[in-house]
């Protein structure tokens, strides 16, 4: 119990050390190359948008489409003068 204890405490010390080292050298850089932040941080906030409102249109889709495999498919379909019942509807076909 106790050697888990010192273990855990161990890690917790080396992670807080390298978030530390590699803060410090994050600054340093960033004061070096004079790199402005909020342009930046504006950027990722529109890219992040941008992808979240592209990814809502195909998960709308895809939610769709697994109702539409669930439900019990009794269509009549008609094309020209042949008309034919729908038994079995998957992802690829419909038979």
């Amino acid at each position: 119990m106790w050697s888990n204890y010192l273990r855990s405490r161990a890690a917790t010390d080396a992670f807080k050390s390298a978030a530390q080292y590699g803060d410090h050298h994050a600054m340093v850089v960033r004061a070096e190359v004079r790199l402005n932040i909020p342009p930046l941080l504006a950027s990722a906030g529109v890219l992040g948008l941008a992808i979240v409102f592209g990814a809502q249109k195909m998960v709308q889709s895809i939610i769709t489409g697994t109702f539409i495999l669930f439900e019990d498919v009794e269509d009549v379909v008609m094309v020209r003068s042949l008309a034919s019942t729908v038994e079995r509807l998957t992802i690829r076909s419909v038979r």
